[in-house]
């Protein structure tokens, strides 16, 4: 077996730390009774991933945006509806037209997945660093981020894009 490049280990263990940190979101919104699918579409709803104009999104554009069928999408519309987590008005100018905004409480809810899944919990893991090894982490990821920008398909502020609580790439 040939041995592993730095670059390979660095992905390596890059793909690592994404999968707990995944888990432990998953974990949180598994532990405010949301699935996974469920937190993502939350999230994009609060950012605005969805918008193409002022309007809240149709049920038809958030079903394109994330590659899911219609009535997938509805589907999990209604049962966050039914949660209070966001609602659904009819278009004024087209009945047929359902758009969908996030509730306050939809709102509060991500910011509390956010703060026990990514915030507290990468904080913590980070502060229990070395001050050392914070700083060298900090430059060093900062020197990553600038090379991940240059060597990007899309301009700069397509890549940095980020949903503003975590960090997650709109996709």
């Amino acid at each position: 077996m040939p041995k592993k490049s730095e670059a390979e280990k660095i992905v390596h263990v890059w793909q690592a730390i994404d999968r707990i940190i995944h888990a432990e979101y998953h974990n949180q919104a598994r532990k405010n009774d949301l699935t996974l699918e469920q937190f993502h579409l939350l999230l994009h709803l609060d950012d605005g991933s969805f918008r193409l104009d002022d309007e809240p999104p149709t049920i038809g554009r958030i079903a394109d945006f994330t590659g899911q069928a219609s009535h997938t999408m509805t589907d999990r519309i209604k049962r966050l509806e039914k949660k209070g987590l966001v609602t659904k008005t009819r278009d004024s100018e087209d009945q047929r037209i359902c758009r969908v905004a996030i509730t306050d409480a939809g709102r509060e809810l991500i910011r509390a997945i956010v703060s026990g899944g990514g915030g507290d919990f990468l904080k913590n893991a980070v502060e229990n660093l070395e001050t050392k090894d914070r700083t060298a982490l900090l430059d060093a990821l900062r020197i990553f981020l600038n090379s991940l920008v240059e060597t990007a398909e899309h301009s700069s502020a397509d890549t940095i894009n980020l949903h503003p609580l975590i960090g997650l790439k709109k996709h």
